[in-house]
């Protein structure tokens, strides 16, 4: 088990900005993690639709969580289009 207080050289703690957080690919990640939300849904869904089993809930968490980055990314492509560019989701 590592320290906390020593960083870990292959996980450093803050991302580095790169030419793959444009707005545009931030829309298209927000798409993948909205898709990967509705499949994770549509299976919890089939296998338990009233909610009851515990053992489940693992699955409504993920959707949940996915729904929420995709929520972050498009605030934060939105933000990154406020240099006039024109990015907007289709749709």
């Amino acid at each position: 088990m590592a320290l906390r207080s020593f960083k870990d050289p292959i996980q450093p703690g803050r991302p580095s900005r790169s030419e793959w957080d444009t707005p545009a690919d931030m829309l298209l990640r927000a798409r993948t993690h909205e898709a990967l939300a509705g499949s994770l849904a549509e299976k919890a869904a089939r296998l338990d639709p009233d909610r009851a089993r515990p053992a489940l809930y693992v699955l409504w968490a993920m959707a949940r969580t996915h729904r929420i980055r995709a929520m972050l990314l498009r605030g934060h492509a939105a933000c990154g289009a406020d240099d006039g560019s024109g990015i907007r989701e289709p749709g």
